[in-house]
């Protein structure tokens, strides 16, 4: 990894951990870089917001699933791949990000999130089409963390 790359993960995982402790609008450009150890001009070198930082950090969450595990729409059956992603959003890792992010009223950023992972995924799919899925998923999963897990995937 670079250096930066590793900065910007750096800052991403002090935003996640003030998350734990403080709302998302309490956190300013200085606590982040003070819980991360970098200084102001590593973050503006690396992201223009806050909510860049957040959205990196559930992008890079999100590839480095997807490469470890070779999830791709296109080539699994349905199921399968529901199965897969299901299993990945149940992990304890994205039960930890989801439930922060519910309770700091940022669930959103997840169908962010989806809608660009379709996309991505998606590329010989009309626009209307991969909305329709990164919706129909994201609803799914949000009743899913919504009502505990209580069913497998």
């Amino acid at each position: 990894m670079d250096r930066k790359e590793f900065t910007k993960r750096c800052l991403a995982e002090a935003l996640i951990e003030l998350l734990k402790e403080h709302e998302y609008h309490e956190i300013s450009i200085n606590d982040i870089t003070n819980k991360s150890g970098f200084s102001r001009m590593s973050y503006y070198r690396n992201f223009k917001s806050v909510d860049e930082i957040l959205d990196y950090f559930l992008d890079i969450k999100t590839t480095e699933h997807i490469e470890n595990t070779n999830l791709n729409f296109d080539e699994l059956p349905l199921e399968e791949y529901m199965i897969r992603l299901f299993n990945f959003l149940g992990s304890p890792a994205c039960r930890e990000i989801s439930s922060l992010l519910i309770k700091r009223g940022l669930f959103k950023k997840k169908k962010k999130q989806f809608d660009r992972r379709f996309r991505i995924s998606l590329p010989r799919l009309k626009s209307y089409y991969y909305s329709f899925i990164s919706g129909g998923i994201f609803n799914a999963y949000k009743l899913w963390v919504c009502n505990g897990y209580s069913e497998t995937p």
